[in-house]
């Protein structure tokens, strides 16, 4: 059974990690969508000159695609613990040379997840 639209919506928008049953669903309807790409691109393809819908369409399903591929990313079910450890070791070798394009602070804006693994772990500040 499908996760809700709007559940599926939220995992879009957060790096929690999906259930088993939800990427095993994100997974058939990324194939699905692989392929319908494919249908697109041979259109595309067989076309001299292809219609603006078409090529929206092709678009829309390679955006659908990628965010797919994001919520079924192996980093989401990556550990905090490990996380942290990588972090720490991103960290400049001089204690005082920190600005805002070095670790930590360059870490925090990469996602909401980052961000709390960087204020959670004390050896970075």
């Amino acid at each position: 059974m499908d996760p809700p639209l709007h559940h599926r919506h939220l995992l879009y928008h957060t790096n929690d990690p999906p259930t088993e049953t939800e990427a095993i669903s994100a997974r058939h309807e990324m194939h699905e969508l692989q392929r319908e790409l494919s249908q697109i691109n041979k259109e595309i393809a067989s076309s001299s000159s292809p219609s603006h819908a078409l090529l929206a369409s092709q678009e829309g399903v390679k955006d659908a695609i990628k965010a797919y591929k994001g919520l079924l990313s192996p980093l989401r079910q990556f550990p905090t613990e490990m996380l942290s450890l990588i972090f720490i070791n991103c960290l400049p070798k001089s204690p005082f040379s920190y600005s805002n394009t070095q670790s930590p602070i360059i870490l925090e804006y990469v996602c909401r997840r980052w961000k709390d693994v960087c204020r959670s772990t004390p050896a970075l500040w």
